[in-house]
């Protein structure tokens, strides 16, 4: 059986919409017009045919206007959960509730795709909880999050990669003012694999990519052409 929880600790906020981790939990929002009564749904495994836990959000205290939202505490990033929403089953109005669908968050930043995963499941009766994709809770400062995939970074590795980079570049831009030929060396290697890393993630950020690379080219040339002269 599914085991329900009727009050969250707050009534939590209906901005910033989908789950944004606060502390000592994560706040919920979703834009729900026609919605009569909204269920939030917490999920251990992505194929879980139920909950966990479920959260009934009462329309007089976690709805405002149109925005239904609830604070849910201990919750940490990597938390799967859908919601199931009621309402009119008005075709010839656009309105199609089904409150046996689970339901993924339009503002979600990731989802999680059970093993069984059917579309076909969504659009026969009944529930269709242990086939249904879920969304998952991210850490905005531990992953980056593209139009087609989402990447999962260690902020701790991360921290330590720029800071040897730094410190290395730190060095080499000493040496260059010096005129030591590695320090040239070594800015060329650095600045062709910022250019290399930053044309991976053209598909993804187009304008901050190119600029990237306008400067990485720019600063190999200066580099190279350093100690010589340089005519048109």
């Amino acid at each position: 059986m599914e085991r329900t929880i009727t009050a969250a600790r707050t009534q939590g906020r209906s901005f910033p919409l989908g789950a944004t981790l606060r502390r000592g939990g994560a706040n919920f929002s979703v834009f729900a017009k026609h919605a009569t009564a909204l269920e939030l749904l917490l999920f251990d495994r992505a194929d879980d045919a139920l909950p966990s836990r479920v959260f009934e959000l009462d329309p007089r205290t976690r709805r405002t206007y149109h925005y239904w939202h609830a604070f849910v505490p201990d919750v940490a990033p990597g938390q799967l959960y859908a919601y199931r929403a009621h309402g009119p089953f008005a075709p010839e109005k656009g309105l199609r509730f089904d409150a046996a669908k689970v339901l993924l968050d339009p503002y979600g930043k990731c989802i999680a795709r059970p093993a069984g995963w059917s579309r076909e499941a969504a659009c026969r009766p009944g529930d269709n909880a242990a086939t249904a994709l879920k969304s998952v809770i991210v850490d905005p400062d531990a992953y980056a999050v593209t139009e087609n995939y989402v990447f999962k970074l260690s902020s701790d590795a991360w921290g330590w990669i720029h800071l040897i980079g730094g410190i290395i570049v730190f060095f080499a831009g000493f040496a260059v003012f010096r005129g030591a030929v590695w320090g040239r060396t070594v800015g060329v290697i650095i600045a062709i694999v910022s250019a290399f890393a930053a044309f991976a993630w053209l598909p993804y950020a187009q304008v901050s990519a190119i600029v990237i690379i306008a400067i990485d080219i720019t600063v190999i040339w200066a580099l190279t052409a350093h100690g010589r002269d340089v005519t048109a």
